[in-house]
């Protein structure tokens, strides 16, 4: 049985906290369109949505952590983003004890996922996980869709782990605040592996469990949101793709995203940014050959000088 664990971030750092809840109904369809109904997911959140209703295998868990402090350089994002992330997942863990899960997997609260996943791990219920080597970056914004290699390196929905890989000992009372959080549990670990996605693979490896690749694609990357964390504290919304294509109705259905056609506005939006790439490309290119004539022009002045001091 797979457990999918969905850490909300907290309302003072959104720009409009109903725009977060409005994604995370959209990411909590995809999740629960799953094609066997062996799964489970625990919303972790600051702030339960108004529209928020529990069933027998969906769970919504509030803590009282404060909002995380801004970074004061981009080197520090990860103090940022991570360790609230992680603490919140740890949360998401303990309560997902009670649906006896063999698998958990971490969902941004904003993101897509193949509704083939929870059969997919029930097939393999003693496998130790998978990483997404292949996934789509989904353009909420000019609603289009590019297939990515190297999914699992850039995005946080790219992973399933056995749970026992992830252990969490801590005491209800205890996961409530995020002091109780890390009093009990390893900073690092909070931080760096529940936190972060980078090192499920080496972290899994070092215990002698080899993560395989997800045979299929796995989950989309929802990107333009306008609440997209790991741009907001730089001001960076303009990261999607600009090259893709409309989702297709079997995408739309593996996904569970509607389908949906771009306004005029945003078309024309879509071919300016696609034109300034486009000349973007060109003036590297030239000033590619420009270095490259400069290089060439420099190395023949140094043939020259050697020349003339050998005598030659």
């Amino acid at each position: 049985m797979l457990a999918f664990i969905i850490a909300v971030k907290h309302p003072a750092r959104s720009r409009s906290y109903e725009v977060v809840t409005d994604l995370l109904r959209r990411t909590l369809a995809s999740v629960e369109a799953q094609t066997d109904k062996a799964f489970a997911v625990v919303v972790v959140c600051n702030k339960r949505p108004a529209w928020a209703v529990e069933s027998g295998n969906r769970l919504f868990v509030e803590v009282d952590f404060p909002p995380a402090a801004l970074p004061s350089s981009v080197n520090e994002e990860h103090a940022w983003v991570y360790l609230d992330k992680g603490a919140k997942n740890a949360v998401g863990l303990l309560h997902a004890k009670r649906f006896g899960p063999t698998h958990v997997m971490f969902v941004d609260a904003d993101d897509f996922v193949s509704r083939r996943l929870a059969e997919h791990v029930r097939l393999n219920s003693s496998a130790p996980g998978w990483y997404f080597q292949r996934g789509l970056m989904y353009s909420g914004q000019f609603k289009i869709a590019e297939a990515r290699e190297n999914f699992s390196t850039y995005c946080g929905t790219s992973h399933i782990l056995r749970r026992d890989l992830l252990p969490v000992e801590m005491d209800l009372a205890a996961a409530f605040s995020l002091d109780g959080v890390l009093a009990a549990l390893d900073r690092t670990y909070v931080r760096r592996i529940l936190g972060d996605h980078q090192d499920f693979v080496s972290y899994a490896a070092k215990r002698g469990q080899a993560l395989a690749p997800l045979p299929f694609t796995g989950a989309v990357w929802h990107t333009e949101t306008g609440e997209n964390s790991s741009r907001m504290a730089w001001g960076q919304s303009r990261f999607g793709s600009i090259w893709g294509k409309p989702l297709s109705p079997a995408e739309s259905e593996e996904f569970g995203i509607p389908l949906a056609r771009r306004s005029v506005q945003e078309s024309v939006l879509l071919h300016a940014w696609r034109l300034r790439s486009l000349a973007a490309s060109g003036i590297n290119r030239v000033l590619g050959r420009a270095s490259r004539s400069e290089r060439e022009f420099e190395a023949r002045r140094e043939v020259q000088r050697a020349r003339k001091l050998s005598g030659d």
